[in-house]
């Protein structure tokens, strides 16, 4: 069974919210710590959402075409460019495209595209490119990106575009196993922001996962776009994704495009790799200044071994199903045994966005072989809340082991009265700590400042950048 939590949230500021270890429940919030039936999946929708046009649409230049160096004669007939366009705004070079499959049975292996802005004497002024291992049969995948000019460039006369592949082969059994559902353009406070989830269908977990995207005018034209990963997207799941987007012009429509990157990794899904781990405790609220608040407790169930590159994931959506909010946390190791809170990061809250509902997802990583560490040697000796501002909380912690050690993390959740998760934050300490040596690292916390903390749990961790001397 997987990690996943999924939870409902209510308009409260101190929601008695609690996880369950292992479970796909619903809780109230405010009830007790009972036991309910899963919820539902909403069923998959089309990828592009139409938003209500504005009352007055401004006029904007003219969006100049752009003339591919490889059209899809040169690439086989196979691969083709679509939509090609490009924009300055001031120090800004907005480039947009769709790269197409034509193919109805080839997969194309290791498309790679570059896209270079050039003066009017054909000189290079910047460039982007990227590489993606698999196009599938008739996939479409939408290019963004965009260039900024430097004091002291020449105008962009041109862009030149250029594109490929290195092979094909038949698909067989291996099928684009990615699409998305619920896509949606929010204008944002301060930015736009596009949101959404990618759902997997194979029977396999994928791992950075990228997820371009195209933003269009009331015309079809590229106006637009972003891009974002995802950490992580479980076999026959969904994962959230809350991405800021740049546009030129009034927005219309949005499409998102998943695919597989060249660091995808797949994992074999089954009951032994998700059972490696367990949310044992979980919280999240949106608070007095509306933003959402919050954090978890999770284990190594596995006593004889560490595990590495372990990953935390929270989807928060309104009551139609669309992302509102998303948050994420890494975990470099997670030592045998070992029980620890993290207060994922929480993308920024949207002013006109009603979440309803969570789900999280831990994601177990890897067995990491012969570490150095079989048990956690560092001792926290207190954790308190500062006195300056209520935000920070100071770990004192002593290093027990045998050897110095340099670099590690400190992790903190504050709880309230009722023992709910109220917030929570982690932070670095770099300083070479000898044998037997005490220290302090401060920590800032994310919470509702209108709680009260009652009390403050923290725990210190070796990271990627740990050394033992």
């Amino acid at each position: 069974m997987k990690n996943k939590a999924v939870i409902i949230i209510l308009f409260m500021l101190f929601p008695l919210i609690v996880g369950l270890a292992c479970t796909c429940g619903l809780l109230p919030i405010g009830g007790d710590k009972e036991e309910e039936e899963p919820a539902e999946v909403t069923a998959p929708t089309e990828a592009i959402r139409e938003i209500e046009p504005p009352a007055e649409v401004l006029p904007t230049e003219e969006v100049v075409p752009v003339e591919p160096v490889q059209d899809a004669e040169l690439a086989g007939g196979n691969l083709s460019i679509m939509k090609a366009t490009w924009k300055t705004v001031e120090d800004q070079v907005y480039v947009g495209f769709l790269l197409k499959n034509q193919s109805p049975d080839l997969t194309l292996e290791n498309v790679d595209y570059e896209i270079k802005l050039l003066d009017s004497s054909g000189q290079e002024i910047a460039q982007d490119w990227n590489t993606f291992p698999y196009l599938f049969p008739e996939q479409t995948l939408g290019i963004f990106y965009l260039g900024y000019l430097e004091e002291g460039d020449p105008p962009v006369y041109n862009v030149d575009i250029s594109y490929g592949f290195e092979g094909t082969s038949a698909p067989g059994e291996f099928f684009n196993p990615l699409s998305t559902d619920k896509v949606k353009y929010w204008e944002g406070d301060f930015w736009p922001i596009v949101t959404g989830l990618i759902n997997n269908a194979d029977q396999v977990t994928y791992t950075n996962v990228h997820a371009n995207i195209l933003c269009y005018n009331a015309a079809g034209e590229i106006v637009g776009g972003g891009f974002t990963y995802a950490d992580f997207v479980p076999a026959q799941e969904q994962m959230g994704f809350h991405a800021f987007v740049d546009t030129f012009d009034l927005v219309a429509s949005v499409e998102v495009f998943p695919v597989l990157s060249s660091s995808s990794t797949e994992y074999e899904d089954s009951e032994e790799m998700w059972g490696r781990t367990a949310i044992l405790d979980d919280n999240f609220y949106i608070g007095g200044s509306n933003q959402m608040y919050g954090g978890a407790v999770i284990q190594n169930n596995l006593t004889d071994q560490t595990l590495s590159n372990a990953m935390v994931s929270v989807t928060f959506v309104d009551e139609e199903g669309y992302v509102t909010n998303f948050g994420s946390q890494y975990l470099d190791f997670i030592l045998p045994g070992e029980v620890i809170g993290v207060a994922p990061y929480i993308s920024s809250h949207i002013s006109d966005a009603n979440p309803s509902t969570y789900t999280m997802f831990l994601f177990p990583g890897d067995v990491e072989e012969n570490y150095e560490l079989s048990n956690n040697v560092f001792r926290v000796n207190s954790a308190v809340i500062g006195s300056d501002f209520d935000s920070n909380v100071i770990v004192n912690f002593t290093n027990t082991y045998s050897k110095q050690v340099t670099n590690v993390s400190a992790f903190v959740l504050l709880y309230d009265a009722s023992g709910n998760i109220l917030g929570g934050g982690n932070a670095s300490y770099s300083d070479p700590l000898p044998a037997g040596g005490t220290a302090e690292v401060e920590v800032f916390t994310f919470y509702d400042f209108e709680s009260t903390v009652s009390r403050v749990d923290a725990w210190v961790v070796p990271n990627y950048w740990t050394t033992f001397e």
